[in-house]
Order: C-alpha cells, then sequence, then structure tokens
C-alpha cells in the first residue's frame, strides 16, 4: 500500500481535537546522521501536539560519506529502534526516506 492510501485512511481531524492535539499530522525532515537523543525529545515534544508524525530522512541516496555515513536503510532502523525502545507507538509514525533534489522548488513540492 502507498504511503498517500496509508495517510489517507488514517485518523478523523476530529480524534485529534477529541484527543486534545492541536493537529493531526506533523513532518519531521532531516538526515538523521545519526538519530540521537535530541531528535528522539523533538519526536516526543511533536508527539504531544499532533496525533502523527512523518519523520522524513533526507538526503536518502547519500551514503559511505563523511557527512552521510550512514544508508536511508540504516537511519530508518536507527530512528525504528530508538523510537521503539522510548516506547512510542509505531501506529503513531511514518518514517519515509526522501531523496535530494537539488532545485529547492521541486524538493518542496515533491516533499
Amino acid at each position: 500500500m502507498s504511503l498517500n492510501k496509508e495517510l489517507r485512511k488514517t485518523r478523523n481531524p476530529e480524534d485529534s481535537v477529541a484527543a486534545g492535539k492541536q493537529y493531526l499530522r506533523a513532518l519531521y525532515p532531516g538526515r538523521f546522521q545519526p538519530f540521537h537523543s535530541g531528535h528522539l525529545k523533538a519526536v516526543k515534544y511533536i508527539l504531544r501536539n499532533t496525533s502523527e508524525i512523518i519523520i522524513m530522512i533526507g538526503s536518502a541516496l547519500q551514503s559511505h560519506t563523511l557527512r552521510n555515513p550512514f544508508t536511508s536503510g540504516e537511519r530508518m532502523t536507527m530512528v525504528r529502534l530508538a523510537l521503539t525502545e522510548a516506547g512510542i507507538d509505531p501506529a503513531k509514525y511514518y518514517i519515509v526516506p526522501v531523496p535530494d533534489l537539488e532545485i529547492h522548488g521541486i524538493w518542496v513540492s515533491h516533499v
């Protein structure tokens, strides 16, 4: 199932209001090279105000360099393991790899 279909079938906005959440969904972009305690604190903060978070793994095609040492798959695993260890419900997040596009306007519309 595609991410778009998965997102469309998720919670009703009224459910978020009833749960005391200010927003239905948030986007958290980053390279996460590696995912660290500051990232985890940000995710927890975001989830206090939203029902769901989409964690966007940027520079998904970049790896094995000083700036991007890990593959997107390794980063996705790091994020998932950290969130599981922190007791965050997997139903509350999506982890999505996104490649870099060199033209800012195209990248924004792609995301």
